[in-house]
């Protein structure tokens, strides 16, 4: 962040939309949520020439952009049944409820939407997984979306607010961005 600073401070130029598709290809993505996690802490701290960027408007439009992008993984294992129709798919209903499987399943389905919005609030590499664990075990998508803004926007705004009370303050005081 410190060593490409000029160029993180170029980004800024595309506004809160462009934290919300950097949001959405990171939430899309398997790798690594941490692009818009850092543009959200970096900008949010940040003075322009407009004035400084809200840290709350900047966590909501990385948090719903990561949210979404979120929600297209879930789709992706949801829709991935009908993508492999030669392939034997484990049916749930063949599971029994005392299999390791079967309480899996069951804890997922009656668990899931603490699974989803904790799995989403957090720095996790296997949110992906999940998501499509959840979307073959046909979790609700309108409810997973819902959940997996809200984990996202608790994680940016957090992550929006250490860096407008910490690395904004820090600039202030140096004198500036």
């Amino acid at each position: 962040m410190i060593r490409y600073w000029q160029e993180i401070a170029k980004l800024q130029n595309y506004g809160y939309l462009g934290i919300f598709v950097i949001g959405f290809i990171a939430g899309s993505s398997v790798p690594s949520p941490l692009s818009y996690l850092v543009l959200t802490f970096t900008f949010a701290g940040i003075p322009t020439s407009y004035g400084i960027w809200h840290p709350a408007l900047t966590a909501v439009a990385g948090g719903v952009g990561a949210g979404l992008g979120g929600t297209l993984v879930f789709l992706l294992g949801r829709s991935g049944r009908r993508l492999l129709p030669g392939v034997k798919r484990y049916s749930i209903d063949e599971a029994t409820p005392m299999s390791l499987t079967g309480k899996v399943i069951s804890w997922a389905q009656k668990k899931g939407a603490i699974v989803v919005f904790v799995m989403s609030a957090i720095l996790n590499p296997a949110f992906a997984p999940m998501a499509i664990v959840m979307g073959a075990l046909r979790f609700r998508p309108i409810k997973f979306f819902l959940l997996c803004v809200a984990g996202n926007l608790v994680k940016a705004l957090v992550i929006s607010y250490a860096g407008y009370l910490g690395l904004g303050t820090l600039l202030r005081w140096l004198g500036g961005a």
